[in-house]
């Protein structure tokens, strides 16, 4: 059933792809941990979409050559950009670099290529643009924020350009994350070691609603 789907999605039109998706995540039990739709995804898309990372993966918004670690969450309306019209060209229209047009054959504008890191949150309406290349683990853009270059792990980034705000954790702690690595666990393995992730950072997650940060 598996490859016949994929089969399918790869010859059929706009709307039947959107119904294979959703089979597909009937199927093998939910749009975090399924397989299918990433090998979808890679296979004809050219996006990597890591284990348990969810959200909204936008066609029209997430461009070729992406890559999305594992545990990411992708809210609405997060646009990516992978090139920028040139503005030292005499003219900034499409008509004579965008094959599409059918003046040229090929793509003339140099394309750049998004690798977002482990257990990253992209808020609602965030722009990243086509000079960031990296986006740490642990990061989080916040919602509305217009990302012009990479962002460093833990780091929390919003505003138009982002600029810094903090990082989720000092030093030691993001080391003991980072060497942890449990982003590489199962679901049901995060499930039964989570007192020992909850451990490092000195919070549960019953304890959560007690913190007033948020970033949309």
């Amino acid at each position: 059933m598996r490859g016949f789907l994929e089969t399918l999605y790869g010859i059929s039109g706009r709307r039947t792809r959107r119904l294979i998706l959703r089979i597909v995540r009937k199927l093998e039990g939910g749009y975090f941990y399924e397989e299918t739709s990433r090998t979808i995804f890679r296979k004809y898309h050219e996006i990597e979409i890591g284990y348990g990372t969810a959200g909204y993966v936008d066609l029209g918004k997430i461009p070729r050559g992406t890559v999305f670690g594992n545990y990411c969450g992708i809210s609405r309306n997060v646009y990516i950009f992978n090139a920028n019209h040139p503005p030292q060209y005499f003219t900034t229209h499409a008509l004579l670099f965008n094959p599409r047009f059918g003046v040229t054959k090929k793509d003339m504008l140099p394309r750049t290529k998004l690798c977002v890191g482990h257990d990253v949150w992209i808020g609602l309406n965030a722009i990243i643009l086509p000079s960031v290349k990296v986006i740490g683990n642990g990061a989080i853009i916040a919602a509305g924020a217009v990302v012009t270059k990479d962002v460093d792990k833990y780091a929390i980034v919003g505003g138009n350009p982002a600029k810094l705000l903090g990082y989720r954790f000092p030093p030691d702690i993001m080391e003991k994350i980072e060497r942890s690595e449990w982003w590489t666990l199962s679901k049901e393995e995060l499930i039964k070691n989570k007192r020992k992730y909850e451990d490092i950072v000195g919070l549960k997650v019953e304890d959560i609603k007690l913190t007033k940060k948020s970033t949309g």
